[in-house]
């Protein structure tokens, strides 16, 4: 299996799973995913209180400043539109889309998309990514929020153990790969991409 960066991938075993790995940017896939049910009943059982709303509302003064002016795409939003609300409470333009809960989206295209914890769930990359460019207007930016893993802890890495996790990347990932997005700047869990 050859990755984004063109490099073939390996398979290894990390806590009883088996990933294809990169060797080069480190893109990490687990090969058994979940089914639609099984990730569907999981997102059920996420908690939606003031907890969840609060850590909404501080990612969103952490991004604020990278969202371009014009039309925003909070994509992947979960069971409610809370970052479309917190936005729309700052009088900037949201809309939500998430596959399970809000599967509609509004024909038109997006100067932001933002994925808030959503990349690591990301089952095909190359089918989401397409997606997410045919979303995006040109010169347009995305900003991926996900966990990035550093090697020496992956056997003990909490961010494994969710069963609808099976995407992960290293902080350079992006860097390596052939595609039309430039990382333009990564700031821990936080990655801003800009088309090119």
């Amino acid at each position: 299996m050859r990755c984004l960066c063109q490099n073939e991938m390996i398979t290894i075993k990390i806590m009883n799973n088996e990933y294809e790995q990169c060797g080069k940017c480190g893109l990490l896939l687990k090969k058994r995913h979940p089914s639609s049910k099984e990730e569907k009943e999981r997102y059920d059982h996420h908690i939606v209180d003031s907890s969840y709303l609060n850590y909404i509302q501080k990612t969103y003064k952490k991004i604020e400043s990278y969202i371009k002016i014009g039309e925003t795409l909070d994509f992947g939003c979960g069971k409610i539109k809370a970052l479309e609300k917190t936005m729309k409470e700052e009088g900037r333009n949201c809309d939500s889309y998430d596959l399970y809960y809000f599967p509609n989206l509004l024909s038109k295209k997006y100067d932001t998309i933002i994925l808030i914890e959503v990349f690591e769930h990301l089952k095909d990359l190359n089918h989401d990514l397409s997606f997410l460019f045919y979303l995006l207007k040109p010169k347009g930016r995305i900003i991926i929020i996900t966990q990035p893993y550093e090697e020496e802890y992956l056997k003990d890495w909490w961010y494994l153990r969710d069963s609808t996790h099976v995407t992960f990347i290293k902080k350079n990932t992006f860097t390596f790969w052939k595609w039309n997005l430039k990382l333009v700047e990564q700031k821990g869990n936080i990655f801003i991409l800009d088309r090119i």
